[in-house]
């Protein structure tokens, strides 16, 4: 759930991709964000988080990664939608979302 992980977990993502996938091409990778890792892509730290928040979206515009963010959660951290860049997708509830994504043949790690 820090800073350093998850910057570890996407340029580990970002090492893997030689181009982008086209949009007919599903993600191998799927984060959920349900945790304090939720504060980093909140707009008004973007300054401080910015080489983060611009390599998950370029991974995303990528078709890398796809990046899901627990509503619940976000509730949690007093963190609204119109605090979060527009390339993350909303989910109501993480948990549930691992599951599915569980059963979509993703590994949860």
């Amino acid at each position: 759930h820090t800073i350093d992980e998850l910057r570890d977990v996407l340029q580990r993502a970002d090492a893997l991709v030689s181009q982008p996938k086209s949009a007919s091409q599903p993600a191998n990778i799927a984060l959920m964000l349900h945790g304090p890792e939720i504060k980093y892509f909140s707009i008004g730290q973007y300054a401080q988080y910015k080489d983060v928040v611009d390599l998950a979206a370029k991974l995303d515009a990528y078709n890398v990664v796809e990046l899901k963010m627990c509503e619940t959660a976000m509730k949690d951290f007093g963190i609204r939608k119109n605090d979060i860049p527009s390339f993350i997708e909303f989910v109501p509830d993480g948990d549930s979302e691992l599951k599915q994504l569980s059963r979509r043949g993703y590994s949860i790690q």
